[in-house]
């Protein structure tokens, strides 16, 4: 295929790398000379300097005969007059990186007005992604087919579940939901599980069904679902906008820490329901207070092991090994930790049993020293 890529930024020069070494005819369009030459060095394609947008600039690109343009530039509306005006010249097919939040409803508009073949939002579909991974709080992952219509699950078999030491032809006489168990991963090793497949702790199992009966299995399994009810977030950024807004839907209440004073003025202006914050989210008091809110008893916010981790985190057992404070279980940790500003980082641990789900955040001061503490998202009731 004949391709033609606008933008050589990060996910301009990851695309072309990958065309690349599928055998496609690329040709890369920047307006910097030095991204360019790092392209031309490296990869196998042709580069065009100039205006992704400047009909002349794509006319030299080749794009009245391109199977396919990709406009993938810093600015939105580059890349959607780029696609255009490739469109009206010839390209077969257009696809464009939109991000900003202005633009979240025109997608359906753009591609029935303009032609456009697809409009990407990487922010959106992020944001997305964490809302489906709320929907199940126990859950490690979620990944949506048929259009979202179903979800497939991904569990931590602990000794603690029903199915645990059961062969599934024996669970699914007494199972109370439509679900497929599909996969399960054992260590390295990836089984197509049948009825004699017994659950060991460790395991990693994936169903598929739709989003009522996965609670239904989960709750068979005996794993509380209780609803996220508020979320707080470090950084007033795009993703947080998106979050926000795909949270509202569930009435779920959200708390953003945003350090900048005009971008609090905007995300106040944007998203009325949500509790702005205005200050440093590295800060312990500041984080703290974000935490615990007004309305809150202080039920909804455990420390682990009532105490603040002063060390280095890779020394710290209870980082990577906390317990529950309600019921004393191990926590199903997520391995990734996500960055929220320059020294702050938060991940999300969730109690199989019953059914609490934390926000757990490490944060490096300037001293060079680390802390960590948790918020209960779902408190048990008083």
């Amino acid at each position: 295929m004949k391709i033609i890529i606008v933008g050589n930024g990060k996910v301009g020069y990851a695309i072309a790398r990958q065309l690349a070494v599928e055998g496609h005819d690329i040709t890369m369009v920047d307006s910097s000379p030095v991204a360019l030459a790092r392209a031309d060095s490296t990869l196998d394609l042709m580069c065009v300097e100039g205006n992704g947008a400047s009909i002349s600039v794509l006319e030299e690109a080749g794009a009245r005969t391109a199977d396919l343009v990709i406009a993938v530039s810093n600015l939105d509306e580059t890349n959607l007059v780029c696609c255009l005006i490739a469109k009206a010249m010839g390209a077969k097919h257009t696809i464009a990186r939109v991000r900003n939040p202005d633009y979240r409803r025109d997608a359906a508009l753009l591609k029935r007005e303009i032609g456009m073949d697809m409009v990407i939002n990487p922010d959106l579909a992020a944001a997305r992604e964490i809302a489906r991974i709320l929907s199940f709080p126990s859950a490690s992952s979620v990944e949506p087919f048929a259009g979202g219509r179903i979800d497939m699950i991904g569990i931590q078999v602990t000794e603690r579940d029903r199915f645990y030491g059961v062969a599934l032809s024996e669970f699914h006489r007494i199972r109370s939901a439509e679900v497929l168990i599909c996969a399960a991963q054992r260590g390295d090793e990836c089984i197509i599980p049948n009825g004699n497949f017994v659950p060991r702790e460790g395991d990693k199992l994936y169903m598929v069904g739709t989003k009522s009966e996965l609670q239904k299995m989960l709750r068979a399994m005996g794993r509380t679902q209780q609803r996220v009810k508020t979320v707080s977030l470090l950084g007033g950024s795009r993703i947080a906008m998106y979050l926000t807004w795909e949270l509202a839907v569930s009435n779920t209440k959200v708390c953003i820490v945003e350090q900048k004073h005009d971008k609090c003025l905007q995300l106040a202006a944007q998203l009325p329901t949500a509790m702005i914050i205005e200050g440093d989210g590295t800060e312990e008091e500041l984080l703290t207070e974000a935490l615990l809110g007004a309305e809150n008893t202080g039920r909804d916010v455990q420390l682990f092991m009532n105490r603040m981790e002063h060390d280095d985190y890779r020394s710290v057992p209870e980082l990577y090994q906390a317990r529950c404070p309600e019921c004393g279980a191990p926590l199903q940790n997520d391995e990734v930790w996500l960055k929220r500003g320059n020294t702050g980082y938060f991940t999300r641990a969730a109690c199989p049993y019953c059914g609490h789900w934390y926000l757990r955040f490490k944060l490096s001061r300037r001293d060079g020293l680390h802390w960590s503490f948790a918020r209960c998202i779902d408190p048990a009731t008083p």
